[in-house]
């Protein structure tokens, strides 16, 4: 399944993957769920860090792009159908419910915070609200 931001702040289970934000990635602190951790999937010759690899399963929208920004990341974007495919896929290899993501949905049209556009994902039929996706 996947997810979708959403303007609540309850707190629901597997959060972001993160992609390098670029810059100078901020301050790192000790690992956890909190900053100072490193990636730790590869795609698409991109490094990605998978929080619940660590154990950070249960974050709000808000807390989880604070964890991407602690980690010099920011949340993922499912531009592509070949990303779509490699995270969806991560996700039901790994037993994980769903995730949040970067995207920002407004009607049909969702914004990603890669600047690119892509509509098609084959979101999840139930999510983390219990309802179908986004």
């Amino acid at each position: 399944g996947g997810g979708r931001p959403r303007p609540q702040s309850r707190p629901r289970p597997p959060t972001f993957f993160g992609r390098p934000s670029g810059g100078s990635g901020g301050v790192r602190g000790t690992g956890g769920c909190g900053g100072g951790n490193e990636p730790n999937h590869q795609f698409d010759g991109k490094d990605y860090l998978v929080s619940w690899k660590l154990r950070c399963t249960s974050f709000t929208q808000s807390a989880g792009e604070s964890f991407c920004r602690a980690n010099g990341m920011r949340p993922i974007s499912l531009d592509s159908a070949a990303k779509e495919r490699e995270f969806l896929g991560l996700v039901g290899r790994e037993n994980q419910k769903y995730f949040w993501t970067g995207g920002k949905v407004n009607g049909q049209n969702i914004s990603w915070p890669s600047g690119r556009s892509y509509n098609n994902v084959n979101w999840s039929n139930t999510g983390g609200a219990n309802r179908a996706q986004p």
